[in-house]
C-alpha cells in the first residue's frame, strides 16, 4: 500500500464529502430513492462521525470507507459494532485499502474492550479472509399467493413500540426508535397490528413487499396481518417475510397457509468475535433485520 494512504477515524466536516459517492452506490444505482443520512441518522449523524473510518489520500480524498455503529447486548452487558456501507472509490479497487479498513476499524474496537462485531454481505469470501465468518440464523419465506383484503389493521404507535421492544427479552437488540425507522432494502415503511396483539413489521420495496418481523399465533391473526400489508403491497407480486428458527408458530402457521412457499437460508450475517469466552453467546445472537446497517 502507497506509504501516502492514511486509516483513521472521521472528523467533522468530512463525512460530508463521501455521502454523494455512498448515496449513488449504495441507494441510487439500486434504484431506490431515500438518501442513507435520512435511512440511517443514527449512523450518518455528527455524533457518529468519530466512528466511521477511511483511507485518506496525502490531499485528503477520501479512497475507502466503513461506517461503524456501536450496540450494548442487554444480557450480559457486551459492547459490539456494527458495520455497514463499506466502499472503495471505482479507481482504486483492488488495491487491498478496503482491507486496510477494516483490519483499522477491528483494532479499535478490539483496544476498546469490545467482544466483537457483524454486519451483512453477499461478499462472503473477501470478509472470511479478514476472520470474519457466517452466522445467520435467517430463514428467509418468499409468498407470491398472498390475497389482497381490503380491511386495515390499525398502525401500532409509540407506546406500542415500547411494549413490543420490551417484549423481546435476552439477547436480543431492539430500541424503540427501531421501529419507527425505514427498513433496508425498502423506502416505504409497514407497521401493522391486530386487537390481539399480533404485529407485522415491514415495508414496501421496488418488486416486493419486506416482512422484518412477524408475530401471529393463529390463521386468523396471520391473515389479518398479511392480507392488508399485500393490498399496501399495491401490484408487487411477491412477499418476503424474514423468520428465525424460534419463530417455529409462524413457520408452521405459512406452511399450512402457502404451501407453494419458497424457503431460503441466506448467509449475509457475519460476525468477528474477539475472544473465545463470547464465542457461543454470539454466535447464536438473534440480530433483527430493522437493526442491520
Amino acid at each position: 500500500m502507497n506509504p501516502e494512504i492514511q486509516i483513521r477515524p472521521l472528523r467533522t466536516g468530512e463525512l460530508e464529502k463521501i455521502l454523494p459517492s455512498l448515496n449513488d452506490e449504495f441507494i441510487f444505482q439500486r434504484g431506490r430513492k431515500l438518501p442513507l443520512e435520512k435511512r440511517y441518522p443514527d449512523l450518518f449523524s455528527t455524533e457518529n462521525v468519530g466512528n466511521c473510518f477511511a483511507a485518506f489520500s496525502r490531499d485528503g480524498e477520501i479512497l475507502s470507507f466503513a461506517a461503524t455503529e456501536e450496540r450494548t447486548l442487554r444480557t450480559p452487558s457486551l459492547k459490539i459494532f456494527f458495520v455497514g456501507c463499506v466502499f472503495t472509490a471505482p479507481a482504486v479497487r483492488g488495491c487491498g485499502l478496503a482491507k486496510k479498513v477494516m483490519e483499522s476499524l477491528a483494532e479499535t474496537y478490539r483496544k476498546k474492550g469490545f467482544a466483537g462485531g457483524f454486519l451483512w454481505t453477499g461478499l462472503n469470501n473477501f470478509y472470511r479472509s479478514l476472520g470474519w465468518k457466517v452466522c445467520d440464523r435467517t430463514i428467509l419465506m418468499i409468498l407470491r399467493s398472498v390475497a389482497r383484503g381490503g380491511a386495515r389493521c390499525p398502525r401500532p404507535s409509540e407506546s406500542d413500540a415500547d411494549a413490543l421492544a420490551a417484549s423481546h427479552g435476552g439477547l436480543l437488540i431492539r430500541r424503540v426508535c427501531d421501529y419507527f425507522k425505514v427498513p433496508p432494502p425498502a423506502d416505504v415503511p409497514v407497521r401493522l397490528r391486530t386487537a390481539h396483539g399480533g404485529h407485522l413489521c415491514g415495508g414496501i420495496g421496488q418488486s416486493a413487499g419486506y416482512v422484518y418481523e412477524l408475530r401471529a399465533d393463529n390463521a386468523e391473526e396471520l391473515s389479518e396481518l398479511l392480507s392488508p400489508f399485500a393490498a399496501e403491497c399495491g401490484g408487487r407480486e411477491e412477499i418476503w417475510i424474514n423468520l428465525q428458527p424460534e419463530q417455529q408458530g409462524e413457520i408452521a402457521l405459512l406452511r399450512s397457509r402457502f404451501p407453494d412457499a419458497e424457503i431460503k437460508h441466506p448467509a449475509l450475517q457475519m460476525n468477528l468475535i474477539f475472544s473465545e469466552e463470547h464465542q457461543v453467546l454470539l454466535d447464536g445472537l438473534n440480530i433483527p433485520y430493522l437493526d442491520r446497517i
